[in-house]
Formats: structure tokens, C-alpha cells, sequence
């Protein structure tokens, strides 16, 4: 979830953002949440530090600009995948902006419409889904007997389902977890890994040659994995293989 703060010296800017932000974020396909509102850096500086996570900060740059861009920066330097959207009160005072080198998300400038702020709302929330998306593809997360395991995607040689548990090969260890293999498969983007037995899910990229005779697959670390006859045909699919094709 986005966390939004919003900071803005004029309390009709702050309690209009926190109006249509409220609104929005009862959506169910919102993904943003409001953390707080403030008037002075001191307070803003606060909820920055509670706040954990990717964060969407509205920055009125207003008279006392110079600790309105640091706290710019505090934002980035915290996480650099935050929004941070800077409500100007002039067009005068993009200059300043261009010339400080923050990073910019998006530029309001005041007053504005319900119907301008909706707009950035929805580039935003929508480069957030991208990045979520992108992180969510690239980790498998597994909460298993009080544990969270967090691996990359591109470090799994494959999945082993013995009895009641599951256990993760990778390049460098493995983990056993007391998750349903079926559930992980649920979770693993397709194109990159492959059920080829109802013991076995592996990573496509991990696959060093295939052996439909004995009915394996040869991984790169030496270890070979039975494919049921049933994903045969799958397996030649996803390789790129054709149907009649029996060989290594």
C-alpha cells in the first residue's frame, strides 16, 4: 500500500488533498492510504520517519522553500521508489524546482481541481502497481511455521514436494516449508517455471538439457528431475520443442 502524506503550510490545500485522497483510498482497487497531514516541517519530518515503505509526499513548496526541497530529499533518500508531488503556488516557481535537482513526481499547481489531483492519483497509483508487480515477480515469499522466506526468483533451481512439505533447492541452500506445492505453483510466474511432475516445479532457465528417454530433466547444478508423462508435451511446448522430438 502507498503511504500518503501530505504537507501544506495553507490548511484549505491540506484539508481538500485529504478530502479526495480519503475518497479514494475506500476504492477497493485503491492502493494508496492516508498516513497524515501536516502544516510544519517538524511534523512532516515525524511522519516521514514512522512511515515505513514506498510513500506518496505532497511537499507544499510555499516561503520557506530551501527546507521544503530537504525535505524532498529526506523522502528519496528514505526510499527511492516514493512519489514525491510538489504543489507550487505559481508557475514562476517550477524554475526553482528544475533547478534544485529533486527527483519530481508530479507538479500541482494551486489551486487545483478535484478532477487535476484525480489525474496524478491515477499516473501514480499506476506506476506503483508496475513496481509492486515487478517486485512481486522477481521474489517468491513464503510464511511457513511462523518464518517469512523471501527469495529471488533467479536463485531457485527447483521445488521438491516429499510427504507434507516442500523443499527449495537454490544455487547456494535449501529450505523445507509446510506449503501445499499447488499453492506455490499458484504463485510462480508461468513463463518461467514448469510443473513437470506432481512432485516437481522447476525454473525454466535452470534447465540444462532434457532427456525424454529416461524421462529427466538435467538442471545446471547436476541434479535430474523426473517429468510425469502426463507434462511431457508441456515440457516440449516450453522449450521450444517439437512433439515428435526424443532425444537430449
Amino acid at each position: 500500500m502507498l503511504q500518503v502524506i501530505i504537507f501544506d503550510h495553507d490548511i484549505t490545500t491540506r484539508t481538500f488533498l485529504r478530502r479526495v485522497i480519503s475518497e479514494r483510498s475506500t476504492k477497493k482497487a485503491s492502493r494508496i492510504a492516508l498516513f497524515g497531514d501536516c502544516g510544519t516541517i517538524t511534523a512532516a519530518e515525524d511522519y516521514i520517519s514512522k512511515a515505513d515503505g514506498q510513500l506518496l509526499v505532497f511537499i507544499g513548496l510555499n516561503h520557506n522553500s530551501d527546507s521544503a526541497l530537504q525535505l524532498g530529499r529526506s523522502v528519496y533518500a528514505k526510499n527511492h521508489d516514493s512519489f514525491i508531488v510538489y504543489l507550487l503556488e505559481s508557475h514562476a516557481d517550477v524554475q526553482q524546482l528544475a533547478e534544485s535537482l529533486v527527483k519530481i513526481s508530479g507538479i500541482i499547481i494551486k489551486p487545483t481541481s478535484k478532477e487535476m489531483l484525480c489525474r496524478v492519483l491515477d499516473k501514480l497509483e499506476e506506476e506503483y502497481q508496475e513496481i509492486f508487480e515487478s517486485e512481486q515477480d522477481e521474489y517468491l515469499v513464503l510464511n511457513s511455521q511462523g518464518q517469512t522466506f523471501r527469495l529471488a526468483l533467479n536463485r531457485i533451481l527447483y521445488f521438491e514436494a516429499i510427504e507434507k512439505k516442500v523443499t527449495i533447492w537454490t544455487d547456494k541452500q535449501s529450505i523445507s516449508v509446510r506449503v501445499a506445492l499447488g499453492v506455490i505453483e499458484g504463485m510462480l510466474p508461468e513463463k518461467r517455471f514448469v510443473r513437470c511432475h506432481r512432485s516437481y516445479i522447476v525454473n525454466i532457465d535452470k534447465i540444462d538439457s532434457v532427456n525424454f528417454g529416461r524421462m529427466e530433466l538435467n538442471l545446471q547444478n547436476g541434479d535430474n528431475v523426473y517429468i510425469a508423462r502426463s507434462y511431457k508435451s508441456t515440457i516440449k511446448k516450453l522449450l521450444g520443442l517439437k512433439e515428435d522430438f526424443d532425444g537430449i
